[in-house]
């Protein structure tokens, strides 16, 4: 299991590196980037980041149904082995539904500006750029804590 998450922490840290560096690229030919590229990008990240996870707990989840090792068996019951192995096949399934949920109300917020929404509902309610600021963040806040209720 360490493996795995130091796996996706590579990943991610490869990703946010060559990200980087594109940009590092990019600033040296002076292409700037402009709003609709800096969008795309994001898109991307939210995306890919979604494929690794995914892929990396699939690669996890195919063992859930092996047996106890026979390094394991005087140590751990089996019984209680299995019914752990039940249960983290259980909780995969169920993280895959919520991440795809939760990756589709994303994408959707963004394309469907979701953020040009909030931010002039929260302008409607302070002129102050912290005052705006807090409402802007808390309505998204509350917004994903009433949205992962159910899950």
């Amino acid at each position: 299991m360490k493996k795995i998450f130091e796996t996706k922490k590579h990943y991610s840290n490869l990703l946010q590196e060559r990200i980087y560096n594109e940009y590092l690229r990019l600033s040296e030919k002076n292409i700037h980037m402009t709003p609709q590229t800096l969008f795309y990008i994001i898109i991307s990240i939210l995306v890919i980041s979604f494929i690794i996870d995914n892929v990396l707990d699939y690669l996890n989840a195919k063992h859930f149904n092996d047996e106890l090792p026979e390094a394991l068996k005087d140590v751990y019951d089996a019984d209680e082995y299995s019914k752990s192995q039940r249960y983290k096949k259980e909780n995969y399934k169920f993280g895959l539904s919520t991440s795809i949920i939760s990756l589709v109300a994303t994408l959707a917020f963004f394309f469907f500006d979701g953020f040009a929404f909030v931010d002039t509902l929260a302008r409607s309610f302070s002129e102050n750029t912290i005052g705006i600021t807090l409402i802007f963040f808390g309505i998204i806040m509350l917004a994903s804590d009433i949205l992962s209720t159910p899950f």
